[in-house]
Order: C-alpha cells, then sequence, then structure tokens
C-alpha cells in the first residue's frame, strides 16, 4: 500500500512569514550618512568662521578709566597709541566718570582743564584689565586787582597723610588776577602776599564732589577763611 505523505503544513513547524523589501528603508541609511557628514562639514565651517574673526577683527577688551568731579566738568581727554586715537570729554552725564575702551597695548593719556595740561602719563593695558587715573580737583583762585602782582603759597596735608607745598601762585593783571591749581583731598592754607606783606590768609578743605574757590579779592573773615 502506498504510504500518505504528511502535510507540511499540519506539522509542527513554525512558518515565518517573509517580508516585502522596503524601498524607503534602503533609502534612509545613506541619507543619514550623508547628513552626518554636512553637519560635521557645517560646524566646521562656522568653528573656522570665528577663528579667523577673532584673528582679523580686534574689539576693545580693555579700557583706560578717568575719575574726576564738577570741578573738571568739560576736561578734555585725548588717548593715543599703537591702535590708533580717541577722545573724549568729563561731563556728569558720565557721572565724571569717563571710561575709553581699548585693545590690549601702550598708549599715552592726557587731560586737559581750561588750557592746564593736568595729566600726562605712558600706560598699557592687558585683555580684561584696565587702568584708573583719579584727577585732582581744581581749586579757583581770586585775587583783587592791584598795581603789583600779589604771590599766593599753598600748603598742607593731603588725608593720607602726604605733605604738600607748592610753587607760589602769580596773581596779575595779565591773567585777570586769576588762576586755577589742582589738589588731592586734603586740609591746606593759602598765604597771600604783595611787596612782601601778608595781605591775605585762608584756610581750606578739599573733598571730591566739594567745589571750593580762594577769594582774596573780598576782605577775610574772623577766621581767616
Amino acid at each position: 500500500m502506498m504510504q500518505k505523505l504528511a502535510n507540511p503544513l499540519s506539522s509542527g513547524a513554525e512558518k515565518h512569514p517573509v517580508s516585502p523589501l522596503d524601498p524607503q528603508g534602503l533609502a534612509r541609511g545613506p541619507f543619514v550618512r550623508v547628513m552626518t557628514i554636512f553637519t560635521a562639514v557645517l560646524v566646521l565651517a562656522m568653528t573656522s568662521i570665528i577663528y579667523w574673526r577673532d584673528l582679523t577683527i580686534r574689539e576693545p577688551s580693555s579700557a583706560v578709566i578717568i575719575l574726576a568731579d564738577q570741578t573738571l566738568d568739560g576736561a578734555k581727554i585725548e588717548v593715543w597709541g599703537e591702535n590708533g586715537r580717541w577722545d573724549a570729554v568729563v561731563s556728569q552725564e558720565t557721572g565724571y566718570q569717563t571710561p575709553v575702551l581699548l585693545e590690549p597695548g601702550q598708549y599715552t593719556v592726557r587731560v586737559t582743564h581750561k588750557n592746564h595740561i593736568i595729566l600726562q602719563s605712558p600706560f598699557t593695558v592687558e585683555r580684561f584689565r584696565a587702568m584708573q587715573y583719579v584727577l585732582r580737583s581744581a581749586v579757583p583762585i581770586v585775587g583783587a586787582p592791584a598795581l603789583e602782582e600779589t604771590q599766593v603759597l599753598i600748603d598742607g596735608q593731603t588725608t593720607d597723610d602726604h605733605e604738600v607745598k607748592l610753587d607760589p601762585v602769580v596773581l596779575n593783571a595779565a591773567d585777570h588776577f586769576r588762576q586755577i591749581i589742582y589738589l588731592p583731598p586734603g586740609e591746606y592754607r593759602a598765604t597771600a602776599n604783595r611787596s612782601g606783606k601778608i595781605v591775605g590768609f585762608q584756610s581750606f578743605r578739599v573733598e571730591r564732589g566739594k567745589p571750593v574757590e580762594l577769594d582774596f579779592a573780598r576782605p577775610a573773615s574772623a577766621d581767616g577763611s
């Protein structure tokens, strides 16, 4: 008798269906690789541009700061050096604190007030550093008109205990009996002499933000002020 063949479909063997090929899946791999390469090139290009800009475009990373008060309002600030020249003015708008932004390098700063050069100094600034100058306050001196010139002697002591003695200040008709001196904060004395005789004396204090004037054109008060 002929043996009946077993139906393979009825056997205990597991069936594993085969899915058809996905054309989109085949294309996804190369696309991802292309995009990865493109992104890497783009990042490299951007990094190169930033590095090139840092080398070729120099921006201020330093400064010189001029600290003054209202007695120096309108003073002219000049800064020059290997990287250029800058001008500024002491004014109330900046609170009498004037920064000048600079690139690192060597410079010279000059401050002029009413035709008086009150500061001229070379300096060097490094990246992310600043140089600061504190200017002395201006003290006007007024004398009484006379045929002879008046000499005013100034001496005293600063708030940090330094002795001060200025050269005689001359008041005459050529300057309309007016002069300006520049002093740091402290206690001072002013003695006016004419033809060897004392014609005035004043004690005074210099404080930042508190203008003072020496007026020898009016009679001195009993306390010498």
